[in-house]
């Protein structure tokens, strides 16, 4: 396939392929009995040849310090162990040529392997010793699923024991019935087992028999039909689909499909479908294994649980009677009993409209995690006219939700209220949706998900719109749940992290997670995590009845939250290391700022109130900066979404007011991805020979890697749009690239925006309004950039301040010196970071020498001194680099020094609050394991 070229400033669609690190690791546990990682080895591979159609760089001549380092990826492998000198080591290729590297062993012998599989079908001594079918019989007495070879005079044909007279009796372990007549011809059966086997069956006659359907079961079979049965399924048959649908999803029909071709590959239409048979069996075994496995059947009640309930539930979180002690009441941090909940909607479980039984219904109605239908119907029916759910800034939950992308169907999705904490489904929280997603719904699954949490104190509940979610949900509870009005009081409702981004700033101070007391270190997402395995059931079950269709979801979100409960002491075992990790250095980098900030001015600040006031339509807030003044990334993203919406005249270019809707968002993503890539670049550089890299930050860096070549792939079908002129790689040409193992060097692709072309070029490919745009936004990130490196040098002031006092001893001292360097390395990527802004802010018309914005030397600008403390000697002598006295534009000399007073005070309060943070999750985390 031929790819397109283009052409901008030096811009060519190629790329070399990455360097990935092969890892190992060996798991230790010390004398505190907390584990860590020993003996990591850390293999680089060397570069592949070039692959073409990426869009990179090729040179960045005259951009002094514009951007990391270029990574060399061209170096001998390097064998790394932690705790021991590193030794080089011999060059095994490409990460993954150990498949080929295997095959290569094998493919000589593949045809010895063949003719040995072949000589157990058809013996070389043929003809030989065969066997009649009485022996034959008497032999499979006890195993009547085998597959005889019979020779039929050409060749040896497959037959079921059924061709040679075989015949199952049921009731006397195999022997036939005493009571048994003669003359009573046996019954013909069906079978499906490791194919479809056809059977002569005599049943028990004895004097008080069970009836044949539990002479069946007896058996191990499970009939089709409660009348008359003449087929049926063997046990082993539906534990072995069972298993299939829930790992990997397969439908019904596709395994049926397979057993027909099990019973003859060569023409498996000549074999009867008993796909209507399987279907409804399918839908009771899954019933009555639910039934088993929560102890339903076995009358076990629980305390705080709905006793019909046929769910797992999450053992770890806070269960008031189960998992909690008795005095859990009088427990002083009340966040320790916690329950973190979250909602979310998924439109790709949908049902289709058909012309389905009208009387389907689960078979567990209201007994798993769908809300009752009856329930839902009246309250639904209330709720027709409701407005779309929508927020600050024109954010909408159902933003993508067309009229028209519902048609033909039922049901456009679900929306569920998961434990956020540990990933687990809540028992009667989720709602079909209809038309799109609505409050109404989130209100019955929310209400679901708060049964049995009554006597908690405090609950956290995380919703994309949470911001406008709680405004009615009292009026909303009072009239359809007033039972749950009291606990309403106790529950702190906020927006996810990443969700969060795409608020005003508002919505980004008073809902924020990491600034509120409790939450520990939850992002509030995990609520997407299942959607993407469960979406490949909706394929399926799409296409069942209603009642079916509840089974099969009741079953496979058993199966999640059976996971994840099996998974539960190595899953906190990982989170605990962490925020021990985390802990430590938070709390280093909080007492060496509460040091440097002195007494007098930490205990000011201790007295301060820290929760958000918000006065109209601001927000005041200890943890931000009162930077109304300044252009700031966040004031240029909430500005430019406004004037999408309704431009205004003399506030923007005339180009703009014709701004295709999304323009703002799609360079938002753009600038996002900018920065990954920078990023990514500057750690590969970090790490070009293999040095000071463990196991978690390799598989950290290759984990980026892939997930920045899927995103950039993605953005790439939305720059067709808003750039059509561009000659971009065809969509074709991103989906082949997909089968190739590297798949590219993502860090080094150039995005190819309005700030890599020229003025001139603006105007033949039709790019100044993107070209406005992006200038905005890159003015506010410079300021945003400027604040954060000023930010990171105090932090470097402040640890070798720390270091300096307190540091004795080897120990110590290495520790300190590390936390000096890793602050040092995160100010040099700002830095960079900045000069390439500047350079694309130059690019796209800002002039160099008037503007206040300069170039950083990364030599002479990156001074360790902590510019708080007390004068030292030497210091009349020293000129501090110029961002230090960069400060709100018409800022006077008072107001400066005011500024720097307030940026320490934010510095001190955000260090403090993620202290806190960690601490909360340290003991969150000690309660869970208890």
């Amino acid at each position: 396939m031929t790819r397109r070229a283009g052409t901008a400033k030096g811009i060519t669609f190629h790329a070399s392929r990455r360097k990935v690190a092969i890892v190992s690791k060996k798991m230790e546990m010390d004398d505190k009995g907390r584990h860590f990682l020993a003996n990591t080895q850390v293999r680089y591979t060397p570069e592949s040849p070039a692959k073409k159609r990426k869009v990179s760089c090729d040179s960045e001549e005259g951009v002094a310090d514009a951007g990391p380092s270029e990574v060399q990826t061209a170096e001998p492998d390097i064998v790394m162990h932690e705790g021991s000198p590193k030794q080089p080591a011999a060059t095994t290729g490409q990460v993954k040529n150990w498949v080929s590297r295997v095959l290569a062993e094998w493919t000589p012998r593949l045809h010895d392997l063949l003719t040995d599989l072949l000589s157990a079908e058809a013996h070389l001594n043929i003809p030989g010793t065969v066997f009649c079918g009485a022996c034959i019989s008497k032999a499979h007495r006890h195993d009547p699923f085998h597959w005889i070879d019979l020779w039929n005079g050409e060749f040896f044909e497959k037959v079921n024991m059924g061709m040679f007279g075989y015949i199952l009796y049921l009731g006397h372990h195999g022997q036939p019935c005493p009571d048994l007549v003669d003359r009573l011809k046996p019954s013909k059966f069906v079978v499906m087992h490791n194919g479809i086997h056809k059977l002569a069956v005599h049943w028990c006659h004895c004097a008080g028999a069970p009836e044949r359907i539990l002479q069946m079961l007896h058996a191990r079979l499970f009939p089709t039909t409660l009348d008359h049965p003449e087929s049926a399924f063997t046990v082993v048959l539906l534990k072995e689909w069972h298993m299939h649908a829930l790992t990997s999803k397969k439908g019904v029909y596709d395994y049926m499909y397979a057993i027909r071709h099990l019973t003859n590959n060569s023409a498996p239409h000549t074999v009867k479908n008993q796909y209507k048979e399987f279907n409804i069996v399918s839908q009771i075994w899954r019933y009555i294994t639910m039934m088993k496995r929560s102890g339903n059947f076995h009358g076990m009640a629980l305390p705080n649980r709905d006793p019909q309930s046929l769910t797992v539930p999450c053992f770890t979180c806070p269960w008031p009677g189960m998992n909690m002690p008795q005095d859990w009441r009088q427990t002083p941090a009340v966040y320790i009993h916690t329950c973190e909940l979250s909602g979310d909607g998924n439109h790709g479980l949908q049902k289709k409209r058909k012309h389905d039984d009208l009387n389907d219904v689960s078979l567990g109605l209201g007994q798993g995690y769908f809300v009752h239908p009856d329930k839902m119907s009246e309250y639904m029916d209330s709720i027709e006219a409701e407005p779309a759910p929508e927020t600050c800034s024109g954010f909408k939950v159902a933003r993508a939700q067309r009229p028209g992308k519902f048609c033909n169907l039922d049901v456009s999705g679900v929306i569920a209220v998961i434990c956020i904490r540990h990933g687990c489904f809540r028992p009667a929280a989720m709602v079909d949706l209809q038309k799109g997603e609505r409050f109404g719904h989130m209100d019955f699954a929310l209400a679901g998900a708060l049964a049995g949490l009554e006597e908690l104190q405090h609950i956290i509940f995380t919703y994309d719109v949470a911001c406008i979610y709680k405004i009615n949900i009292l009026k909303c509870f009072g009239a359809h749940f007033p039972q749950l009005v009291p606990l309403l009081d106790r529950i702190q409702m906020l927006l996810p992290k990443m969700h969060m981004l795409a608020h005003k700033e508002a919505c980004q101070v008073l809902y924020v997670l990491c600034y509120t007391w409790g939450t520990g270190l939850m992002h509030g997402e995990s609520v997407e995590h299942p959607w993407a395995e469960h979406n490949q059931a909706g394929l399926s079950t799409c296409e069942m009845g209603a009642g079916h269709r509840h089974d099969a979801l009741n079953d496979i979100h058993n199966y999640w939250n059976w996971r994840k409960v099996e998974n539960v002491g190595a899953f906190l075992t990982r989170k605990v290391n962490e925020a021990f990790k985390g802990q430590e250095e938070k709390t280093q980098l909080y007492d060496a700022l509460t040091e440097v900030a002195g007494v007098e001015k930490v205990s000011t600040w201790q007295w301060m109130d820290v929760d958000p006031k918000q006065k109209g339509k601001q927000v005041e807030s200890v943890y931000l900066l009162n930077d109304g003044k300044v252009p700031t990334t966040g004031h240029a993203y909430q500005e430019l979404t406004k004037m999408e919406i309704q431009p205004r005249d003399g506030q923007m270019d005339l180009a703009v007011g014709k701004a295709p809707s999304g323009a703002m968002q799609f360079l938002k993503t753009a600038l996002q991805l900018e920065q990954r890539q920078l990023a990514l670049e500057s750690h590969l550089a970090k790490h070009k020979d293999g040095d000071n890299i463990s196991i978690s930050e390799s598989a950290s860096l290759e984990a980026e890697r892939r997930g920045l070549r899927r995103d950039i792939d993605k953005w790439r079908h939305q720059q067709v749009t808003f750039m059509p002129k561009v000659e971009l790689p065809d969509a074709e040409d991103v989906e082949d690239d997909e089968d190739d193992e590297m798949h590219g060097r993502p860090e080094s692709e150039a995005l190819a925006l309005p700030s890599n072309f020229s003025g001139s070029e603006h105007q033949t490919f039709g790019l100044e309004i993107l070209a406005t745009f992006e200038r905005r936004i890159r003015m506010g990130q410079a300021y945003n950039l400027l604040s954060a490196i000023k930010e990171s040098l105090q932090h470097q002031g402040a640890f070798l301040s720390n270091k300096t006092k307190h540091a004795r001893g080897q120990k110590d001292n290495t520790r300190a010196q590390r936390m000096i360097q890793s602050a040092a390395e995160h100010t040099r990527s700002l830095m960079r970071r900045y000069n390439h802004n500047r350079q694309r802010l130059i690019d796209l018309g800002m002039d160099d020498g008037d503007s206040p914005l300069r170039t950083i030397n990364l030599k002479k600008d990156l001074t360790i001194k902590n510019v708080r403390v007390a004068r030292s000697l030497g210091d009349s002598k020293e000129v501090r680099a110029w961002f230090w006295n960069v400060a709100p534009p018409g800022a006077t000399a008072q107001d400066v020094a005011a500024w720097a007073v307030e940026v320490e005070q934010v510095e001190w309060f955000q260090a403090s609050a993620e202290k806190a943070r960690h601490n909360e999750e340290v003991n969150k985390l000690h309660k869970e394991f208890q």
